[in-house]
């Protein structure tokens, strides 16, 4: 094997809440901040039998994964200093868990973190914790609890309040044509699903005409994907999924479930970049390789796309005109991201003028925990919950 990739994350504790596994860990990127990592079974016991926690030893999770062809299987590398000596050992991981390493590696600033819906906040692991606080909350035994939960919750969720999404301008209203009619997806029970939908007809959109809302999920196809669709089934109302290609390419099959049971999809790029950092040739890369893997599953055109972070400039413009689609921003920043928190995100959606709104949610259990009843709170206000198109 190979020596293990410099680039590491500090894991403080591995935790089990109601039969789901947690790394507690502390990222440096361009400032520390701790996390919580859900991960399978099979990794957090391969890492339970790696690490000890000793008094004064520190254990960093490498970047480095690799294939086994001797054990067959999948192996990651954690490293554990002590008294400034170094020792790096294997231990066995899921291909989920090498994915997600793919995916954070790229990962240069807090920011950017919300593109990640396997990472949280320690304040949500509390939550749930709470909710689960009648019944006996199991710990992976060789954890010292003074650790796990002194490392966890002294620090601040407040660390994650960096503001990035760049606020849009408020857009005056559209003039949409309204487009009510069958989705084209067909139920496995054969049933035509029908939703409402808005046709948007302007190259860049911020809004719906009163009386519609549009939910909008970014950052997918996730493990939360299944849970959202057929919460919006549930509730027979419409919504649009945003997806990063390669996440795309690892959950093909949660796309094909959004489109068959009629739910609108967009691109949200192939790696989630800030498109207003890269020329107009990379822009392009992101935009015709997205469009190419979605278009691979639902065999129609991708005609909608939301750039990362909403950032975009002249070049984004001429691409989505260039390759027939529109961009779709928002008018209702949940900013789910940031809180993890259900009740947050509902309380932001209650407080907003919802009437004509595009509202941005990204796939997580906070967001599938809040949907519900910010579905509840839509209709009480009397407004159609439209997919886009």
């Amino acid at each position: 094997m190979s020596v293990c990739n410099e680039k590491r994350v500090e894991l403080l504790a591995i935790q089990k809440v109601s039969n789901q596994f947690f790394l507690q860990i502390q990222l440096l990127l361009d400032q520390k901040i701790q996390l919580v990592w859900e991960v399978d079974e099979t990794t957090a016991n391969s890492l339970q039998a790696t690490a000890k926690f000793e008094t004064g030893a520190k254990y960093y999770l490498s970047f480095y994964h690799s294939w086994d062809a001797r054990e067959k299987k999948k192996v990651g590398c954690i490293t554990r200093t002590y008294l400034g000596k170094n020792n790096k050992k294997f231990f066995s991981c899921s291909k989920e868990y090498s994915q997600n390493l793919n995916l954070l590696k790229p990962i240069q600033q807090i920011k950017q973190l919300h593109a990640l819906p396997f990472l949280s906040s320690p304040h949500s692991l509390k939550q749930d914790k709470e909710r689960t606080s009648k019944q006996k909350t199991t710990y992976i035994p060789f954890l010292s609890p003074k650790l796990a939960w002194m490392a966890v919750f002294i620090m601040s969720l407040f660390a994650f309040l960096v503001l990035n999404e760049t606020k849009p301008v408020k857009a005056e209203a559209l003039n949409n044509r309204i487009v009510v009619t069958a989705a084209s997806a067909i139920s496995e029970e054969k049933e035509s699903i029908q939703h409402p939908a808005i046709k948007l007809k302007k190259s860049m959109n911020y809004n719906v005409p009163r009386g519609y809302v549009a939910l909008t999920f970014d950052d997918g196809p996730s493990k939360y994907s299944k849970k959202i669709v057929n919460i919006l089934k549930k509730y027979k109302v419409g919504g649009t999924f945003f997806y990063i290609g390669t996440n795309v390419k690892n959950r093909p099959e949660d796309v094909k479930y959004a489109k068959k049971n009629g739910f609108s999809i967009g691109s949200h790029s192939m790696n989630h970049p800030k498109f207003t950092s890269l020329s107009y040739q990379k822009q392009e890369k992101e935009l015709t390789q997205a469009n190419t893997i979605i278009e691979k599953i639902t065999k129609e055109p991708v005609t909608l796309f939301r750039p990362p972070y909403g950032a975009k400039n002249s070049n984004t413009s001429k691409l989505t005109k260039k390759y027939n689609q529109k961009m779709v921003i928002w008018s209702i920043d949940t900013r789910d991201w940031e809180s993890r928190n259900a009740k947050k995100i509902l309380t932001v959606v209650k407080s907003s003028k919802t009437s004509g709104s595009i509202i941005l949610l990204h796939e997580s259990a906070a967001v599938v925990e809040a949907l519900p009843d910010i579905i509840k709170h839509l209709q009480k206000e009397d407004l159609k919950i439209v997919n886009l198109q």
